[in-house]
């Protein structure tokens, strides 16, 4: 081999080095902005497990509301059966009070009938014995009244 080829094959080779040393800060560059982007996602990493443990928080307090919830909801079905067969018995009660009513309206009529038959009596009898008034104080008198 002559000098000029082993200069032209240095020369290759020195070439092929700056090539080589390119394409190695390249890949350099590219391994730095590999770590920024690493750092971005870890960062968002470390964001979503910051996000991941509230959520879990709010699930744990929901889950404490739903079953504080479901507790409040079974107290209110217990209260409404014990109001429905409260507002049965007041129905019942209610009814019971009507026929009363019903029966003691009929007795008043009664009563009135029989009062006014009385105070016939008692017309009468004022008319054979005098006065009203008087009447009266004679039959209470006699232990009529």
């Amino acid at each position: 081999m002559t000098d000029q080829d082993l200069q032209h094959t240095l020369n290759q080779i020195v070439g092929m080095f700056d090539v080589l040393g390119k394409k190695v800060d390249n890949i350099q560059a590219d391994v730095n902005e590999l770590k920024k982007d690493m750092i971005i996602v870890k960062q968002d990493i470390v964001e979503m497990k910051t996000e991941i443990a509230e959520i879990k928080t709010e699930i744990a307090e929901m889950k404490t509301e739903i079953a504080e919830m479901k507790t409040e909801i079974a107290e209110i079905k217990t209260e409404m059966a014990e109001m429905k067969i409260e507002m049965a018995e007041m129905k019942t009660e209610i009814a019971e009070m009507k026929t009363e009513m019903a029966e003691m309206k009929t007795e008043m009529a009664e009563v009135k009938t029989e009062q006014n038959h009385l105070n016939e009596r008692l017309d009468t009898l004022a008319s054979m014995y005098g006065p009203h008034e008087e009447s009266i104080r004679r039959l209470k008198a006699m232990k009529i009244l």
